[in-house]
């Protein structure tokens, strides 16, 4: 199998996020198959890889323009010499070989993000066959939480590859290929082949070096490739890497675009005029071999320099000419001499011309993939698995319309629109938000029909009595009227508010609505230890502060809070999980930063810190605890938690109102009608 990775550095992150997920104009296959995000989610990436760069200074940061160094026309203009990797000023003894051109822009923006593509040949994975390109984007997934778990990560799979007119005429158009947006920040601390990195350091070393990453990818597909259908690497098509094959060509992203537009690069076209000396050389080998091992350099570049490709510059050493660049017709700056690859260096040509020597040079050849992997015919079990998961998905695109259409009907009533109905609330109908409606349109029509319900079992219970129905009609109103109050009292908020003064919460309601750019920035928080862990960590319900501006209005403080199961007397219970788990280095960063602002409250300890919150991965918010510091308030007492939860009624009773105005509205009107006994279902 082939399955290649490659690495673009980016300036500018939302561009890059743009770009995965934007259609492309005159293509009507699918864009964007699967997503999914590492310390992040992939609809809020954008915003989280930001959040985390200003967390750290890192935002807009600039570098140091590097100088230049070039072989000037007149020797005499030349200033400075090479030193192993290292450039200085030639001392007055000794002779300059370059001259220093200074940077125009001595400042310029570092890199925001960093895009890797993987991409898997036909004979891979077959882009017309789901299950493969599934199960081939889990493993890039996989591979980035096991190379590289404190990188931030957005994945993207692509389905919508044409390929280019070159690459579709060698037959390797249409590639199903996974792009990966990271963070140019670590998100959590991690060791990468033997490197420690803290959280806030600037992505860079092994992660992005393109022999380091390559050679990782390797190694996973031969340990763990075969948990999705992929094999090791085919080392006819890719050699490994740090062989004398893979070091032959040193190829750049220049070099790559221009094959797939059809045009040939700079350095490609000087490999081409080498290895077109190479081939005459081979036709005249006898005499070739003649030549003493000095003068063959000096012989390739005569022959080189009527290719019309490129012309070798040489100097002279006591053993022989030795080749310090390449020059290309038409081409302003020469091209280094290790920077064609191994097979072009002064050591691999010395190489090639003593195999010439001997009889034993062979051409270099492109290497190509087998024929498109096939589509095998699908178990009955995958089948069914895929029939599934397509039901699933239409049973969401229905649910979706129904909520779209629900939503129109509260609004219709509120004599509003949707926008202004999420607006109302503080939203603006995100996935997120729009996860919660559904909720609410569940609890809406529960209280439907539970008042549908009980007008049916008083119209029933009115149709057994044996009263005249003059006498009857006044008792049934007030059974009526009675009844549907019980109900608006027990009602669930709906989209126009909750029918109850005091309402108990869901367990959704429990977690913050959504929080703007400004107020997660130091934001007053407070702090439950819920549980002390043995190895010195803690389980802590974060919760945003009934004293920060932003809990004006939010219906829960709770940062996050999600369902879960639980065995209470041998039998299963859903409860509220409201912790976020520390370790114990972020256990004591936030009893530091809290410091004598503590006091103990229903048998818990509760802290105030000030601090930054960033969007959780599974919902909800989590606090930095690198950012947490001293409260900016005044020490908390003993009610602070009875503060929270008025802070929360009070913005619960905030939306009762409204409905409770509208219901009684609507019996006011069945009562002058008349029509009490037929109640209001």
């Amino acid at each position: 199998m082939s399955a290649t990775v490659k690495h673009i550095p980016t300036k500018s992150s939302p561009n890059l996020d743009d770009y995965l997920g934007r259609e492309k104009e005159g293509n009507d296959l699918p864009r964007v198959l699967y997503e999914a995000g590492q310390h992040c989610r992939p609809e809020t990436a954008k915003a989280e890889f930001r959040a985390l760069r200003e967390e750290h200074g890192q935002q807009g940061a600039m570098r140091t323009v590097a100088a230049r160094y070039a072989e000037p026309d007149d020797p005499s203009d030349a200033t400075h010499l090479k030193v192993g990797k290292n450039w200085r000023a030639a001392k007055p003894n000794e002779t300059a070989t370059h001259l220093r051109i200074e940077p125009q822009v001595p400042f310029e923006k570092r890199d925001e993000a960093h895009h890797f593509i993987y991409s898997f040949d036909l004979a891979t994975v077959n882009p017309d066959d789901p299950d493969q390109c599934l199960r081939a984007f889990e493993a890039v997934v996989a591979f980035r939480e096991q190379d590289t778990p404190g990188t931030q990560s957005k994945f993207v799979a692509h389905g919508d590859a044409k390929g280019s007119k070159a690459a579709i005429e060698r037959g390797e158009g249409g590639k199903f290929h996974v792009h990966e947006a990271m963070n140019a920040v670590v998100h959590t601390d991690m060791v990468v082949e033997g490197r420690e990195f803290k959280a806030g350091q600037r992505v860079a070393g092994a992660i992005t070096h393109v022999d380091s990453y390559r050679a990782r990818w390797d190694r996973f597909l031969e340990t763990r490739g075969h948990e999705f259908g992929l094999a090791p690497q085919d080392r006819a098509v890719l050699p490994e890497v740090g062989s004398p094959e893979y070091r032959a060509k040193r190829t750049t992203d220049k070099d790559f675009w221009s094959r797939e537009r059809g045009e040939i690069s700079d350095h490609d076209r000087a490999r081409r005029g080498i290895e077109a000396a190479f081939g005459e050389l081979w036709e005249d080998r006898d005499s070739f071999a003649l030549l003493a091992p000095e003068d063959r350099v000096a012989r390739l570049a005569a022959v080189a320099s009527t290719s019309g490709d490129v012309e070798l510059k040489l100097r002279s050493t006591q053993k022989g000419d030795r080749i310090r660049s390449f020059v290309v017709p038409g081409r302003a700056q020469a091209i280094g001499s290790t920077k064609l690859g191994d097979r072009y260096s002064n050591i691999g040509i010395a190489e090639q011309l003593e195999l010439l020597a001997q009889g034993d040079w062979k051409p270099l050849e492109r290497r190509s993939v087998g024929p498109a992997k096939e589509v095998p015919e699908l178990p009955d079990a995958t089948i069914a698995s895929l029939q599934e998961r397509a039901e699933l998905m239409a049973l969401d695109e229905q649910q979706e319309a129904e909520l779209d259409a629900w939503l129109a009907d509260r609004a219709a009533e509120d004599g509003t629109t949707v926008e202004e109905l999420w607006a109302a609330r503080g939203m603006t109908g995100t996935e997120r938000e729009r996860h919660l409606a559904h909720g609410w349109k569940a609890d809406w029509e529960t209280a439907q029909a539970e008042r549908e319900a009980s007008a049916a079992a008083l119209a029933e219970q009115a149709a057994t009595q044996s009263l005249a129905p003059e006498a009857q009609k006044p008792f049934e109103r007030r059974r009526f009227e009675t009844t549907t109050a019980d109900a608006a009292q027990a009602a669930p908020p709906s989209s126009a508010g909750t029918t109850a003064t005091k309402p108990v919460p869901l367990r959704r309601e429990r977690q913050v609505g959504v929080l703007r750019g400004e107020q997660m920035k130091d934001a007053e928080l407070l702090a439950v230890v819920r549980a002390e862990r043995e190895d010195g960590g803690a389980y802590v319900d974060f919760q945003l502060s009934a004293a920060d501006p932003a809990a004006q209005g939010q219906r829960g403080l709770h940062l996050h809070a999600s369902r879960q199961k639980r065995l209470r007397d041998g039998r299963e219970v859903e409860g509220t999980r409201t912790v976020q788990q520390l370790t114990p280095s972020q256990y004591r960063e936030l009893r530091q930063a809290a410091g004598d602002n503590a006091v103990e409250v229903e048998g818990r300890e509760v802290l105030a810190v000030r601090g930054n919150v960033m969007p959780a991965t599974r919902g909800g918010y989590t606090a930095n605890t690198k950012s947490l510091g001293p409260s900016h308030r005044g020490p908390i007492g003993p009610d602070v938690l009875e503060k929270q939860r008025a802070s929360e009624d009070l913005a619960r009773e905030a939306e009762a109102p409204r409905a409770s105005d509208k219901f009684a509205q609507a019996v006011s009107t069945s009562k002058s009608r008349g029509d009490g006994d037929r109640g209001l279902g």
